[in-house]
C-alpha cells in the first residue's frame, strides 16, 4: 500500500491501509467467498467516505469483477 500511495503521489491526502486478515471486511459485512474459483475469502470492492471516524458515504459493487459503481470518477459524481 505504502509503494501505491508513492506511485500515486497521495502523500498526506489519502491514508493508504490494507487488511490482510479481512478484519474491517467482515466488520462491514464485505467479504465475498471466491473459493469456488481458487480465490478463497476476499474483500467485495467498494468506495467509502469516511469523515471523523463516522462513514458518511458507502458505495459497493454487486460483484467483485465489477469497477463501476465503486470506480472514483463515479464515486466523486455522487459524493
Amino acid at each position: 500500500m505504502e509503494a501505491w500511495g508513492k506511485v500515486n503521489n497521495t502523500e498526506d491526502k489519502i491514508i493508504m491501509l490494507s487488511d490482510p486478515f479481512l478484519n474491517f471486511t467482515k466488520a462491514i459485512n464485505a467479504e465475498v467467498d471466491k473459493s469456488a474459483k481458487g480465490l478463497g475469502v476476499r474483500s467485495n470492492r467498494y468506495s467509502m467516505v469516511i469523515n471523523n471516524l463516522e462513514i458518511s458515504n458507502l458505495e459497493e459493487e454487486k460483484d467483485t469483477k465489477d469497477c463501476e459503481i465503486s470506480s472514483a470518477e463515479n464515486f466523486l459524481r455522487k459524493i
